[in-house]
């Protein structure tokens, strides 16, 4: 971070709340002031312009300078060195194997959730990703073009309406620049394997908007990364770690059960007492096991299955994950300014962001678990299972000896169900090509002489086009083929492989083509005027006050095939949505001096939304510079999140839960339930009350202390069950919503959990933002600087229906089942960022260290409980500037190649081993960067 040396620098950038961009009034640097005097500027978090040391608010301010430092080449990456960003409630699109993110990359302050978390840039809304509808993609934001990045880490609702529950984060893009510059990266892993990247990017810019009138910039940037995959890093090669993980991945050869052609998988279904040998998801253990596992490519899990006294194989996914996608990005920017006269300036300026993410993941699985939920098996004649029939020589050779062998004679010579897991597709591919772009153009000026305005237009889209390029098949057609008896297929054949007939009817089940096309769009128009009131014996009694209005729509279309859920290995169908809404807002803000070292802030916003209505909510702040040394402040206020357009509207569809082990049937090991998931037009907006209290101290010129307490209530809290919490809560007979929730089958294992949205929920999160900056100059021209910026979370508590529960330190409840509510990430209860910086000349050296405390993960295999520890990597560099427009550095992050602690749990992802929100499976990375400046 920036480090300053006279206190009001130091209160502007750890605490700072100068004006921002309340409707419509884009930050910038600094305002024209006459020489000598104190700049004006505008920081997030406020819509009065004032004094850099008029600071009332906590905003950590990340210069151009500091993000060079960093040696990150990516947004995302560059929002988790701020610790009041979380992994929890967060995407990470680069990481998350296995989420459907389409590529997202979000962010979540304070781990409230990356749809509770204000994104904009140069202080505007931008149109929320077209793949999930409910956050920002970070990584559409062209990264060479950050000029800075402002965190107002305190809600403000008042200010920015819906979203800024738990605070803003405001891109300020590179204006008003003059010249020609380009510039580059390399990024290099020093482990074998890929993971390589490389970037170049330009800006070009003309004229002095004061001398000349007018002001053009355009820059651009392009990258290319390559893809890692698991089996290239040994803390992630492999799902089967005993005694903590054993992988859940559906594997080729377990006996389901007896299935009758004809029938209903219900009619099929496992009753003791009239269908003892019927279907069942436990299972009646794998003909290969526990020898012959390695046979079809799998790994012996021990017993489980019906009465866990099967042996069973396993399938281990851990090597054919990708551990960080192949990405291409091409990101464009461009800003224009022409001065009327002295009083008015014409302004526009344009964004477009296309990026195009490639993963791969291991083969698809297929049972009747997955078929249950396609809906194309209605009518078409053909059963939701993959069957083998006593006539099929496989069935003889293999599954006859097996029965005989295991007590389960009654089921010889009836067809039965039998899982696979689909080598004979190969490897799922897909390719996510998302493109952002906005356009803002208005006019601002002065009237009155010292009233300033803004008026300006904006249009937003965002735009997902997903498609599947290799290793996805139709369930139905791939169905059709294996149960017709004539084809005698091989469920046990090493690697899948069929003979040639029957692998060419199957190719014809393979499926390529298009997932999703989303289009998310958001436009509008805003005003706003601010100046002073009246001059007070204190100061400036200042005004700001004005109105927006705007359109959000979201829409995605599907093809037939993904809308009946007939795709495996996409989890379910994906039904067709089209949703839109009307918003207007009114705004004032009032800036009192109630003396010469104590100012007061009001401000209050109503916005209208055309589907949930009305709502007011309000902010005020204090500050109070005790002595020149110490200053004071605080702030309280109200906020609200009205449900994003997907959470009212999405239509309801079955797909898969997450993994979870049943604990009436341990020995089944982890198990995916059908899942109810969808919008519910009931929803009603979460509200939330803020405080905080800070103080500042600067003792030296040369040293500075922040310390800032936060608390953050919010009351019904949108969120969807986690599927244990409704299993356990409806077999205590007790459910948590009705008598819906979980649907069992026959033999008492779980069918259907309904995880729809709900408003039955709340959250209270406490904690300290700290921030400690010493900067020394030394005899021959060393300069010497320590930044501290950490974040202690001393609460972070869900209240459910089944009570409070904490998730400070834990993933899990005291008894180590999970939390009810479930999300991506850890919730540390300590998390640090250290940077030391050591200059001399055209020379410059930094050492940062990343910290995070440990947590309690999920218990292992044997009931232990298991804790993660502590974690820090260190990263260096060093810079060099001694050739006249030309900056070189070179650096390496995770500098003594730490591998990630062990983690069991790792929610809906597919990486084993480790928890991929938090560590870069690339480890220690060097990099190099140039950048030259013509003009």
């Amino acid at each position: 971070m920036m480090m300053e040396t006279v206190l009001s620098r130091s209160i502007r950038l750890m605490f700072a709340g100068g004006i921002a961009m309340g409707l419509g009034m884009a930050a910038t640097a600094q305002a024209q002031e006459l020489p000598g005097a104190t700049p004006r500027v505008e920081i997030t978090g406020s819509s009065i312009k004032r004094m850099a040391a008029e600071s009332s608010l906590p905003v950590t301010t990340i210069s151009k300078e500091d993000i060079a430092r960093s040696g990150v080449t990516s947004v995302e990456a560059l929002l988790q060195t701020i610790t009041s960003v979380s992994t929890a409630g967060s995407s990470q699109g680069a990481n998350l194997a296995g989420l459907s993110t389409y590529g997202l990359s979000s962010v979540s302050l304070r781990g409230l959730g990356d749809q509770r978390t204000l994104v904009l840039v140069n202080g505007k809304r931008m149109a929320v990703f077209a793949g999930s509808g409910g956050a920002v993609d970070v990584n559409a934001i062209p990264f060479s073009a950050i000029e800075r990045i402002e965190v107002l880490r305190d809600g403000a609702s008042g200010v920015y309406g819906s979203d800024a529950v738990a605070g803003v984060v405001n891109f300020i893009l590179r204006e008003d620049y003059t010249g020609l510059e380009i510039g580059g990266s390399y990024n290099s892993p020093t482990r074998s394997g890929d993971g390589k990247s490389g970037k170049a990017n330009f800006v070009f810019g003309k004229g002095n908007l004061e001398a000349d009138g007018f002001n053009f910039m355009v820059a651009g940037e392009f990258e290319k990364a390559h893809a890692l995959f698991a089996k290239d890093r040994d803390f992630a090669k492999t799902g089967n770690i005993k005694p903590y993980i054993s992988s859940a991945a559906t594997e080729t050869g377990r006996i389901e059960g007896i299935f009758i052609p004809g029938k209903t998988v219900s009619q099929n279904a496992r009753v003791v007492a009239t269908n003892p040998f019927g279907y069942s998801s436990s299972g009646y253990g794998n003909p290969k096991a526990p020898d012959n596992c390695a046979d079809i490519s799998m790994y012996s899990s021990g017993k489980g299955g019906v009465g866990g006294k099967f042996d069973n194989c396993k399938f281990d996914s851990g090597p054919f994950v990708g551990l960080f996608p192949e990405i291409e990005r091409t990101n464009l920017v461009g800003s224009a300014k022409y001065k009327l006269n002295s009083d008015t300036t014409l302004y526009a300026d344009a964004l477009y962001a296309r990026n195009k993410v490639k993963e791969t993941y291991q083969p698809a699985p297929a049972r009747i678990g997955f078929f249950q939920t396609d809906n194309a098996f209605a009518g078409s004649g053909v059963d939701p299972a993959l069957l083998i029939f006593p006539s099929n020589p496989n069935y003889q050779s293999v599954i006859t000896p097996y029965l005989l062998s295991h007590n389960l004679a009654a089921m010889n010579g009836q067809p039965l169900a039998i899982t696979l897991r689909a080598f004979l597709a190969g490897p799922r591919q897909e390719t996510d090509t998302n493109t952002q772009s906005r356009f803002n153009a208005g006019v601002k000026g002065t009237v009155f002489k010292d009233w300033e305005y803004n008026v300006s237009f904006t249009t937003n889209q965002s735009k997902t086009d997903g498609k599947l390029t290799d290793g996805y098949y139709s369930q139905l057609e791939l169905a059709r083929v294996l149960n017709n008896p004539a084809n005698n297929w091989n469920p046990f054949a090493p690697g899948g492989i069929q003979d040639a007939a029957l692998t060419a009817k199957l190719q014809g089940a393979k499926y390529t083509g298009a997932t999703i096309t989303g289009k998310s769009t958001s436009t509008g128009g805003d005003a706003s005027i601010t100046g002073t009131l009246m001059n007070l014996p204190a100061g400036p009694l200042q005004l700001a006050t004005g109105l927006s209005t705007r359109r959000d729509s979201y829409d995605i279309s599907v093809p037939a095939i993904l809308g009946s859920g007939d795709i495996a290995g996409l989890g379910g169908a994906t039904p067709p949505e089209s949703s839109s809404r009307n918003v207007q807002a009114i705004f004032a803000e009032l800036n009192i001096p109630i003396l010469k070292s104590l100012e007061a802030n009001v401000a209050a916003r109503t916005d209208h939304y055309s589907d949930v209505g009305n709502t007011t909510n309000g902010k005020a702040s204090m500050r109070f510079t005790v002595t020149p040394n110490v200053l004071l402040r605080g702030s309280v206020g109200t906020g609200f999140r009205a449900p994003t357009l997907v959470e009212l509207h999405k239509p309801s569809s079955v797909g898969a839960s997450e993994q979870f082990i049943d604990p009436k049937f341990p020995a089944d090991g982890a198990v995916q339930p059908n899942a109810i998931a969808g919008g519910n037009s009931a929803l009603k907006p979460e509200k939330s009350k803020q405080a905080s209290i800070g103080i500042v101290l600067q003792p030296l010129a040369s040293v500075s202390l922040g310390v800032d307490y936060f608390h953050v209530k919010i009351d019904n809290l949108i969120a969807g069950p986690s599927a244990l919490s409704l299993v356990n809560a409806a077999r205590a007979g007790k459910p948590l919503y009705g008598p819906g929730d979980v649907v069992f089958a026959p033999d008492g294992t779980v069918d259907t959990v309904d995880q729809t949205l709900r408003n039955a929920n709340g959250a209270t999160v406490e904690g300290f933002d700290i921030d400690f900056r010493f900067k020394q100059a030394f005899a021959g021209a060393w300069k010497f600087t320590a930044n501290l910026n950490g974040t202690y979370t001393s609460k972070y508590d869900y209240k459910t229906l089944n009570g409070v529960q904490s998730s400070v330190g834990t993933i899990v409840q005291p008894d180590g089942s999970p939390l009810d509510i479930a999300q991506t990430g850890v919730v540390f209860r300590w998390k640090h960022n250290m940077a030391l910086n050591l200059q001399n000349g055209p020379w410059s050296g930094t050492l940062v260290q990343n910290f995070q405390s440990g947590y309690r993960d999920a218990d292992d295999l044997n009931g232990k409980r298991h804790d993660v520890g502590a974690f820090s990597t260190y990263d260096g560099q060093i810079a060099y500037t001694g050739v006249k427009n030309l900056k070189l550095s070179a650096g390496v992050r995770n500098l003594f190649d730490r591998n990630p602690p062990l983690a069991i749990t790792n929610k809906a992802t597919f990486q084993s081993g480790y928890d991929p929100s938090y560590y870069d499976a690339r480890a220690r990375t060097a990099y190099v960067t140039a950048n030259y400046k013509f003009f």
